[in-house]
């Protein structure tokens, strides 16, 4: 019985004492040689030593167990061996390798790319940008958001003057598929009045309202452009119900010469609501052009503009410019009387201005102008005291975005 239960286990110890012979012989033929360290470590030391594009020749052969033997290849010429002797570093030549295109060249790379994108086009707020990559047209620059301090002095006893303070910087709304077609704001404008005596007009005047503007390019130069305000112009007191206004613009553009174009030239048509009492629906529509690149023309109703580079460095883009506006504004508003009525107030104004476009703060623009305010019109929705004011001056100063 003794006997038998020994057995297995001499079975068990005599294939133990085989897997060692085994282990053990498998390390003697993976130990290094003396005098060398493992390849992984030679390699990593010669690598560091041979410059990028050479080649080395070892004077130690590999041992079989380290590489395998390459595939058969056509016969060339046999090098001579070479020896080293002790500390002697390996000789390095020039190896004909071949060339990796645009290997040498760190800027090949951003030149094809730049090629493929065809010639440059104008974004709606005039900056020179790769095809692929601009906006539909240059499309109304000076109808963009604008921040703005604005003085009209006052003409005479009888005049009208005003100090307002303006706020219409544009924003893009996130919960479109595209928000760079759709953009959006809150915007205000606070009026301080001087004059009228008779007829009378408030102190203080407000605009508040939310601006939404889709601009959307349907394909081979063609698009629409809608942009309308929703909000209160008032004076906050029992005649705010009136003050509810929705003025804005629809328009189709068409670019002649296509998305491939040298020149931009865009038709424009379509119409501006004013939604005031003396002013409804006008139809509206041009051409814009830009003959080259320090002149753009925007021959548009009715707001025609003229602009003009006359500096451009690293820094900045320096602008002159002329322009046309047909400005119209309604507020509800009370009457020293008593009475809730509606002043509704058209002008037209001509004015020069200077403008700078930063490079560094992408899409700001700072302005300066000087314009001239005539055919001014004052008319109330009660009829009482509607008048035609006097011509005056303007000055104006802000920026665009």
């Amino acid at each position: 019985m003794i006997g038998a239960a020994i057995f297995p286990l001499k079975r068990w110890l005599a294939a133990l004492v085989a897997a060692g012979f085994v282990a053990n012989s498998l390390a003697a033929d993976w130990q290094p040689s003396p005098g060398r360290g493992p390849a992984s470590a030679r390699s990593v030391k010669q690598s560091a030593r041979i410059p990028p594009g050479k080649a080395v020749v070892s004077s130690t052969p590999a041992s079989k167990d380290e590489v395998k033997a390459p595939p058969e290849v056509e016969e060339t010429e046999e090098l001579s061996p070479i020896e080293l002797t002790a500390g002697e570093e390996p000789e390095i030549f020039e190896a004909a390798l071949p060339a990796v295109p645009g290997a040498d060249d760190e800027t090949s790379a951003e030149t094809s790319v730049s090629e493929d994108k065809g010639p440059a086009a104008l974004d709606p707020k005039g900056n020179s940008v790769p095809l692929e990559d601009a906006s539909p047209v240059p499309l109304f620059q000076h109808l963009w958001g604008e921040s703005s301090l604005d003085w009209v002095f006052r003409d005479g006893a009888d005049g009208l003057g005003s100090f307002s303070m303006k706020n219409a910087s544009s924003r893009e709304l996130d919960f479109f598929d595209d928000p760079s077609k759709f953009t959006g704001d809150f915007r205000y404008g606070l009026h301080f009045l001087s004059g009228p005596d008779q007829p009378d007009m408030p102190p203080r005047l407000y605009d508040l309202y939310w601006n939404v503007r889709w601009l959307q390019h349907l394909g081979d130069g063609w698009g629409f452009d809608a942009n309308f305000d929703l909000g209160l112009f008032t004076d906050f007191e029992d005649s705010v119900r009136e003050g509810w206004r929705f003025p804005g613009r629809a328009l189709g553009f068409w670019k002649l010469n296509g998305e491939e174009g040298p020149s931009p030239i865009t038709l424009t048509a379509g119409i501006e609501y004013f939604d005031m009492d003396n002013i409804g629906v006008l139809p509206a529509g041009g051409v814009i052009l830009q003959p080259d690149e320090d002149t753009r023309l925007e021959l548009y109703f009715p707001r025609p503009q003229a602009k003009f580079r006359i500096q451009d460095d690293e820094k900045d883009e320096v602008w002159w410019y002329v322009r046309g506006d047909l400005i119209g504004s309604a507020w509800a508003m009370e009457r020293t009387t008593g009475n809730a009525d509606v002043a509704n107030l058209l002008e037209r104004r001509v004015s020069i201005g200077l403008e700078t476009k930063s490079k560094e703060a992408e899409g700001h623009t700072s302005f300066i102008e000087l314009g001239y305010l005539f055919h001014r019109e004052l008319e109330y929705r009660s009829g009482v005291g509607s008048r035609d004011l006097g011509d005056t001056l303007t000055f104006r100063f802000g920026s665009r975005y």
